[in-house]
């Protein structure tokens, strides 16, 4: 969003100045905190984990794989993972950036079959041996990163890694940022009310990923929804005369 200010003046006269928010460690944090406690049921692992998990089974294998979920947040895609696997053959390390969200992680999953634990990780590369994963999952984090933090997640995911493992992103579809764009009326800080510091095509998503040492195997545009909800959503965006794309991107690739 730039170095933008903008200027307000408020009901009792006093001069607000709005400024976009610099997003450094420890505010993504302590932003991700608070949603790992307050919003989690909003998180895309949370109400279509078990949406994402049939997705990918149409794809590649996922039993008795061990999974790595980079950015894992609140750890939901665990608990997806066991219902639809088993947890006979669910492995799951988490990776996460907020010492928050590990904490409550641990809390809920520690003693729970097929959970390997979680990495609290402040910086790329993570504590995770090379060549340790078979699948590494990255939910709705991509959108996240700046570019030398994109560079190096994407780098870090790759090192983690087997030789046939496979990555699988998804993040929003081309995602118009100015439609979540808050401010805050206390302090005057402007920002995306999630977070989001870019915005994805399938084709801008295929080339980061094949830069990053990825082969492409499935790309997909698409609702992570009911039948029923995919439906209402093509109605309404006819009758809002809006673009009916997907608003979800599903890629997987594998390491080259």
């Amino acid at each position: 969003m730039g170095e933008e200010c903008w200027s307000a003046r408020s009901h009792v006269g006093m001069m607000t100045r709005y400024h976009t928010v610099q997003w450094d460690e420890g505010k993504i944090g302590r932003l991700w905190g608070w949603y790992s406690q307050n919003l989690s049921d909003t998180y895309l692992a949370h109400h279509s984990g078990h949406r994402i998990i049939e997705h990918v089974l149409r794809v590649c294998d996922l039993k008795s794989k061990r999974v790595v979920d980079f950015g894992c947040g609140a750890g939901l895609l665990f608990e997806h993972l066991r219902r639809r696997l088993g947890p006979g053959h669910t492995r799951y390390v988490g990776v996460e950036f907020s010492e928050v969200c590990v904490e409550s992680l641990r809390k809920r999953l520690d003693g729970q079959r097929g959970f390997e634990g979680v990495v609290l990780s402040q910086s790329v590369p993570v504590a995770i041996a090379s060549s340790q994963a078979d699948v590494v999952f990255c939910v709705e984090v991509v959108e996240h990163l700046g570019d030398s933090q994109l560079t190096e997640a994407l780098n870090g995911m790759r090192r983690l890694l087997c030789s046939r493992g496979v990555v699988v992103v998804t993040t929003p579809n081309r995602e118009d940022l100015r439609a979540n764009t808050v401010a805050c009326p206390d302090c005057g800080c402007v920002f995306h009310r999630w977070q989001h510091v870019r915005s994805w095509t399938a084709s801008s998503l295929v080339q980061r990923m094949e830069a990053a040492g990825f082969v492409t195997v499935h790309l997909a545009e698409t609702l992570l929804a009911s039948w029923r909800d995919r439906m209402l959503y093509r109605i309404r965006a006819t009758v809002r005369n809006m673009p009916a794309d997907w608003p979800q991107l599903i890629y997987i690739g594998s390491k080259r």
